[in-house]
C-alpha cells in the first residue's frame, strides 16, 4: 500500500509541474522568436493593448517596446502601393 501511495503521490506531482508548465514553449516563441514591435503595432491599429499579451515578467523585458513608433499597414496600403508602382501612379495623396 505504501508504494502504492507514493506512486499516487509522484503522479500527482507530475500532472501538477505538466498544468504550471504548459504555456513555456508559447513564452519561449514570444520572447525568442517574434519581435514585440509587431504585437504592439498591430495592438495600436487592434485597439489592444500589447501588454495583454505578455506576462508581467516579460512586460518589463519589453518595456522599450512603449516608445516604439512602428505602425501596422493593412494589405490593403501594400497592395495599393503595388498596383501605383505598376501603373506608374504616384503613392502619395
Amino acid at each position: 500500500e505504501k508504494r502504492d501511495e507514493k506512486r499516487i503521490r509522484r503522479l500527482k506531482m507530475e500532472i501538477s509541474l505538466q498544468m504550471q508548465t504548459k504555456n513555456y514553449n508559447l513564452n519561449t516563441a514570444l520572447k525568442n522568436y517574434i519581435d514585440p514591435r509587431l504585437y504592439k503595432s498591430w495592438g495600436d491599429y487592434a485597439g489592444l493593448d500589447w501588454t495583454k499579451i505578455y506576462t508581467k515578467s516579460m512586460q518589463r523585458k519589453f518595456a522599450w517596446v512603449s516608445y516604439s513608433k512602428t505602425r501596422w499597414e493593412t494589405e490593403e496600403k501594400v497592395i495599393e502601393a503595388v498596383t501605383l508602382s505598376k501603373t506608374g501612379g504616384s503613392g502619395n495623396r
